[in-house]
């Protein structure tokens, strides 16, 4: 989680205590979404959040509550978050077979990063999954929405072997360059005519740009025979990511402090890399690399309920190869007929 999030417990492996909202959609790691909040049940959950956050900020504020040669920079207010799970009804049968308390047994943390006050009452409430959770118990008693004990609930890497750990290694490296080539392609057959991105529900048009998340968590390039930074492999691989790499690298940051002035900037994905780890990070550009495809529900939970990094990679390299063929036959037939440009 970002530093200064307020979620830093998301990375222990205590068991946590986490309010849970059932929605009609399954949510991956790295996925955002958007809700709107009417039940009150709900819109409790939110305003209870919203207070304890602002009673933190406020405590922490407080010159009184240390002493002067003592006081520090006080800690990030508590993130506003629920556990994501799949609604009851909208879930097949066979995922309720092993349900806790009535909803399905595996959901995902979700970070809210930003609430919308609607004039109605309501809230439009923008989040961002970002690690898979298992239900262990549900108490609806303690407040009016469920609040459930959840313990994480991620790949399977303690058991992987050394020959399994670089089938991971090539199988990240050529999905990343397949999604590079479906968007360079897809850029040269020229706008989509309705506009969507093959993550989004679209997949016929052209000029799609991979998601955000497929830049964050890709794999780093190999060991560069020529000095290629991050920034160069990305450009080169058509990520506009890579030139927004390189501006930040050149200039640094817009701000500086007494103690860290500004100053030319690391490469910010390397630090996202090092910070996640390795195998955490290949866990989440799997995730990012599925939600470039257009998966039914059913596909979406089999994809959630894996723990197997490797399995859900050529899952998506298998699925992405006929896209890719489609494309490239496209762009040919464009080509062909005169207006294929370069």
């Amino acid at each position: 989680s970002p530093a200064g999030s307020g979620d830093d417990w998301l990375d222990s492996e205590s068991l946590v205590s986490l309010p849970i909202f059932a929605l009609p959609t399954c949510l991956h790691p790295g996925q955002t979404g958007a809700v709107r909040v009417f039940e009150p049940r709900y819109l409790t959950l939110f305003r209870d959040q919203q207070r304890q956050r602002q009673e933190a900020a406020l405590a922490a504020a407080d010159p009184n509550n240390q002493p002067a040669a003592e006081r520090r920079a006080p800690p990030a207010p508590p993130a506003l978050r629920f556990g994501h799970v799949l609604a009851p009804d909208a879930a097949p049968p066979a995922l309720l077979e092993g349900s806790v308390g009535g909803l399905p047994s595996v959901g995902v943390y979700a970070r809210v990063t930003k609430v919308d006050e609607v004039q109605d009452g309501t809230l439009l409430v923008h989040y961002e999954g970002a690690r898979r959770f298992k239900l262990l118990a549900v108490d609806r008693d303690q407040a009016p929405y469920p609040v459930a004990a959840v313990q994480w609930y991620d790949d399977d890497t303690a058991s992987r072997a050394p020959q399994a750990r670089a089938d991971v290694d090539a199988l990240e490296r050529d999905v990343f360059k397949s999604l590079a080539e479906v968007q360079r392609l897809s850029q040269r057959l020229g706008p989509s005519p309705s506009g969507a991105a093959s993550g989004s529900g679209g997949g016929g048009g052209g000029g799609e740009l991979l998601p955000p998340e497929v830049a964050r968590f890709a794999p780093p390039p190999p060991p560069p025979a020529g000095g290629r930074s991050t920034a160069d492999y990305l450009r080169a691989a058509g990520v506009p990511a890579g030139e927004a790499i390189a501006v930040w690298q050149r200039h640094g940051s817009v701000y500086g402090t007494p103690a860290a002035p500004k100053n030319s900037a690391a490469d910010p994905y390397e630090h996202l890399r090092e910070k996640v780890g390795k195998e955490r990070r290949q866990e989440l550009f799997s995730f990012a690399a599925a939600n470039c495809l257009e998966l039914g529900l059913v596909e979406r939970l089999a994809l959630l309920l894996s723990q197997d990094t490797a399995a859900r990679l050529a899952y998506v390299a298998a699925a992405t190869r006929p896209y890719l063929s489609d494309l490239a036959a496209r762009v040919a037939v464009k080509g062909a007929v005169g207006g294929g440009g370069s």
